[in-house]
């Protein structure tokens, strides 16, 4: 099995005021399963894509916001699962290295083409995330 992985990774940060970034990722692996049970082992190639922000409201608090794509196999019809993640938060510095971050994670997984569904799928949670940085 050969195999190529290939990354990139932006990011700008204005001190305390804000930040923006993003980051992607391809990886093809040649013969790494097989499309069906009497045939020939295929490929898979996955992707994923990332994208992130924050802002500062004031000392105490700023926003923040990530978006992520992630696709299996889109090579073939076979498992070609997609997955996308929406997170948003407000981040509420407690101390000087302790945050409390209220946030919302959606999370959309989408119909692989050879199953007989018309809608993707989604989840909503509400989180609560404590923060450490040390």
């Amino acid at each position: 099995n050969d195999a190529t992985v290939a990354a990139l990774f932006l990011n700008y940060q204005q001190k305390t005021d804000f930040a923006i970034g993003a980051e992607g990722f391809t990886r093809s692996i040649s013969n790494n399963y097989p499309a069906t049970p009497k045939t020939v082992l295929a490929d898979q190639t996955t992707y994923g894509l990332s994208f992130w922000a924050w802002v500062s409201l004031s000392e105490k608090f700023r926003l923040v916001a990530r978006y992520d794509d992630f696709n299996n196999n889109n090579d073939n019809d076979i498992d070609p699962a997609t997955t996308s993640l929406i997170l948003a938060g407000i981040d509420y510095k407690v101390a000087k290295n302790v945050s409390i971050i209220p946030n919302v994670e959606v999370t959309t997984y989408k119909t692989p083409k050879n199953v007989n569904a018309s809608t993707s799928s989604s989840n909503l949670q509400g989180r609560v995330t404590f923060a450490f940085t040390f």
